[in-house]
């Protein structure tokens, strides 16, 4: 990671600047390095010279190349986070709508979903959590008992009905999720809208 990687440059200068070798010999070093560093750019796509800072050829002495690495290795993290972020951004899009549209579906898991999107389960859990807030299974319960929430108050739907629509086992089941979620049953839910005005429609996640 960034921290790391500035550590072990850190350590490297240190090593060559407390050795015996040439300056030449140094300087050989840390333009090795700073290809190393050019490598892992192009195979992450990040052209370092499109972000205005390109890799140096020559320098006063070890301790100026060291600053200058030191920019291009922000510049190149910098530009890999925000590539990455767009890119979790569009897959955890891409399962939302995966699990839109198989909600019913009472096999639907996470590694199904990681499956449809093409990465690994641990990879997706971890990036679902920190682009979401929640993990993969309260994201579920949560967009199901919104979903039913919506056609407890805007559709005359049956319980057994809603069940199968959003892929639960049983009725009983989903009351219990329901309530121990909105403290009472769907039933007593749409009672209450539909007679007391006392519950808001609310819009269901996305």
């Amino acid at each position: 990671d960034h921290s790391r990687a500035l550590t072990c440059l850190d350590s490297l200068v240190s090593a060559l600047r407390d050795s015996d070798c040439s300056l030449e010999h140094a300087m050989w070093v840390l333009r090795m390095t700073a290809s190393m560093i050019e490598d892992a750019a192009d195979a992450a796509g990040v052209q370092l010279d499109e972000t205005g800072i390109g890799i140096p050829e020559l320098a006063e002495d070890v301790f100026k190349y060291k600053k200058m690495l030191i920019e291009i290795l922000n510049t190149y993290f910098k530009s890999f986070d925000e590539r990455h972020s767009e890119r979790n951004r569009i897959l955890i899009n891409e399962a939302k709508e995966y699990i839109q549209q198989n909600i019913n579906n009472t096999q639907l898991s996470l590694n199904g979903v990681a499956d449809f999107i093409g990465i690994s389960a641990s990879h997706f859990s971890r990036i679902f959590k920190r682009e979401t807030g929640m993990s993969f299974l309260d994201y579920i319960t949560d967009y199901k008992l919104d979903c039913c929430r919506q056609l407890l108050i805007t559709t005359d739907t049956k319980i057994e009905q809603i069940t199968g629509m959003l892929g639960y086992s049983t009725p009983q089941y989903l009351a219990n999720r329901f309530k121990i979620k909105y403290g009472c049953s769907p039933k007593e839910y749409r009672f209450r809208f539909r007679h007391s005005k006392q519950v808001s429609p609310v819009k269901i996640k996305t």
